[in-house]
């Protein structure tokens, strides 16, 4: 597949970081992560890579906490395998391809339509899968990475959930 130019605003950009992060440890012998993913989205990517302003030890410290994430969002759906998963704040995470929710499992990644539009270029499309039902009616988890600026209004978001 052809790499693809890609233009991001600078607070944006953080998202190639971590991208970029995953994709590091996922080359190496014995990975954390093992986000094989996103190391194919790297290689898609015209973008210099180098360029980015990676924590010092991102590639251990970012698939880490990505890890830690993932084991959490696995724990959850096991306990509630019919859940819904609003992946807050996604930006180029591919936790829904490295978990493969089951079929009763409505995910969506959710975060700016700029951010949406490149990762439908990066990623194949993966079917909603299980039946349209009322948020509160099943089960939620609520994987909020990178969202901070969307939580400084935690109490709209807490209102509007129904109370967490």
């Amino acid at each position: 597949m052809e790499a693809r130019k890609i233009r991001l605003t600078e607070e944006k950009e953080t998202y190639l970081a971590t991208l970029y992060g995953k994709a590091l440890d996922a080359a190496v012998e014995h990975p954390i992560l093992g986000d094989h993913f996103a190391a194919d989205a790297v290689a898609r990517i015209d973008y210099d890579f180098k360029e980015l302003k990676l924590p010092n030890g991102g590639e251990i410290t970012l698939p880490m906490r990505a890890w830690h994430f993932d084991q959490w969002t696995r724990a959850f759906l096991a306990a509630n395998p019919e859940a819904t998963v609003l992946h807050l704040g996604c930006g180029f995470d591919t936790r829904v391809y490295r978990i493969d929710p089951g079929p009763n499992v409505r995910w969506y990644d959710i975060d700016y339509p700029d951010v949406i539009a490149l990762r439908e270029q990066l990623y194949s499309k993966r079917e909603e899968t299980g039946v349209a039902a009322y948020v509160a009616e099943a089960p939620m988890a609520c994987v909020a990475m990178g969202a901070g600026k969307a939580l400084e209004n935690y109490a709209i978001i807490r209102r509007s959930i129904g109370g967490l």
